[in-house]
Parts: structure tokens; sequence; C-alpha cells
């Protein structure tokens, strides 16, 4: 039995991801008083790490959608922005 609180998007999965990620870097700085003191930082720098990794897997999600959506036929390893682009244009 699949979870209900878990997206089926796959996009929506890593919004979801990122956004726990910040919470935490937002609770980290009210506790701390800067995401640079001693006591917070190693913790800051993974959630800032994983907030910017799943906010790159957003953007891949998103165009593996573009892809699939407007039937362009790009193997899934070759979906990027700029293959997109050119199959657009």
């Amino acid at each position: 039995m699949s979870d209900p609180n878990l997206p089926e998007n796959r996009g929506d999965y890593k919004l979801k991801a990122a956004r726990r990620h910040l919470d935490n870097l937002i609770r980290l700085e009210d506790t701390a008083g800067s995401l640079a003191a001693g006591k917070v930082r190693i913790e800051a720098e993974e959630d800032i790490d994983e907030y910017l990794y799943h906010l790159i897997g957003v953007k891949d999600a998103l165009l593996q959608e573009i892809n699939n959506e407007l039937h362009l036929d790009l193997a899934q390893r070759d979906v990027n922005l700029v293959a997109i682009n050119k199959e657009l244009n």
C-alpha cells in the first residue's frame, strides 16, 4: 500500500522535499540567529546541499514531463534544456 502523503508526480515529490529542507534552514536560522553560527553550520550546509539537490531534481523531472507530454521522443538520458529547446524550435 502506498503512502497517501507521497505525491505521485516526481516533480511534486522533489518540490516537497526541497520545501522540507528550506523549512529546516528557516528553523535553524531562527534558533541560532545565523546559518553561519558554529553550532548549526554543518547542519545548515547539509540542508542547503539537499535543498539545491532537490531543486535540480524538480527541473529534471519537469524536462522529462515536457519530453513526454509534447511527444518529443528524446531518450531519457538525452533530455536536457538544450535538447528540449532544440526540439521545440
